[in-house]
């Protein structure tokens, strides 16, 4: 019985220290994508306003 609940210590220490090391690097909030693509995509996403969707759709 002792022996399940260290395996299970050891399990929840390596867990918790693998997700202070993965919030400590920043990987979940930045992507490390390079600004020049950033500014090329920006020019492909459509602006969805009325007039776009009248010249798709038709009046």
């Amino acid at each position: 019985m002792s022996k399940d609940i260290i395996i299970l210590l050891v399990t929840t220490l390596i867990t918790i220290t693998g997700w202070i090391v993965f919030e400590s690097m920043g990987v979940s909030k930045k992507q490390n994508i390079p600004e020049e693509i950033l500014v090329q995509s920006e020019e492909l996403i459509p602006i969805l306003d009325i007039s776009t969707v009248q010249k798709i759709y038709g009046p």
